[in-house]
């Protein structure tokens, strides 16, 4: 009899009792999604560039123990800008260290940058023209960045090649005729900054600003006409200003 009583209570007990859901059963925490990794600006590169150029020119008619009695000396001989496109090509390397991105980029550019303007000192006698066709930097850049986003300066040594020359006004003979001209390698400073924006691992684009300052020079102009001997030109200023995009591919560094 207390064989049957107990089987009908398990029985009870177990049509009462429902069974366990999966809802009640334990479950496995799910792993947290993948972090990205932080774009690593350390490598080589190598890249080209397209923009714009323009240059700031002024010449002086300085006195010297060979004009000092001629009425101009010492006397502006005016000035003149002068714009035009950039291409060319650049090549560097960063190393970054926490968000810091310490480097270094030379870059090179052909251009065809021309300005004229009347010698404001001898008006009835020549025009003064100038072109520059090339123009190379050397600088070390420092820059903060925000995994692919890359904010730098930089400053450093910059080179420009220049053509000078002389031409006769309407008044004379030899109208429009070039009678002197020179050449010059220039050598003076720079500072930039830009931005750069790495958007896939061994690429990047990138907007920059160049300031270029080559100071004041004297130049030795060859008389091209009479076969005189050269003459000088004690003062040439010259400001150069670049604005450029670039396209840079990567290698060398973490992950490429």
């Amino acid at each position: 009899m207390k064989k049957l009583l107990l089987a009908m209570a398990g029985l009870v007990a177990l049509v009462v009792t429902p069974p366990a859901s999966a809802a009640d059963m334990p479950v496995k925490a799910a792993p947290p999604p993948p972090v990205a990794p932080i774009y690593n600006w350390t490598g080589f590169y190598i890249g080209a560039h397209v923009g714009g150029a323009w240059t700031d020119t002024d010449w002086f008619y300085a006195c010297s123990a060979a004009n000092l009695l001629v009425p101009p000396c010492g006397l502006a001989q005016g000035g003149h800008s002068g714009s035009s496109w950039l291409a060319g090509g650049q090549i560097g390397f960063n190393y970054q260290v926490g968000r810091f991105v310490w480097g270094i980029e030379a870059d090179f550019s052909a251009t065809d940058i021309k300005g004229s303007n009347l010698d404001v000192a001898f008006p009835l006698q020549e025009f003064l023209h100038s072109r520059t066709d090339f123009i190379g930097t050397v600088a070390p850049r420092v820059g903060v960045a925000w995994d692919r986003v890359l904010l730098y300066a930089k400053g450093g040594v910059a080179w420009a090649h220049d053509d000078y020359w002389l031409t006769l006004t309407p008044n004379q003979l030899l109208a429009g005729q070039t009678f002197a001209s020179a050449d010059a390698t220039r050598v003076g400073w720079m500072v930039g900054v830009g931005v750069e924006y790495a958007f896939a691992q061994n690429w990047s684009v990138k907007a920059e600003y160049n300031y270029m300052d080559f100071g004041s020079d004297t130049f030795p102009f060859n008389d091209v006409i009479h076969g005189d001997p050269a003459f000088s030109i004690p003062g040439i200023d010259q400001q150069i200003h670049t604005v450029k995009v670039g396209l840079n591919w990567r290698w060398g560094g973490p992950g490429y």
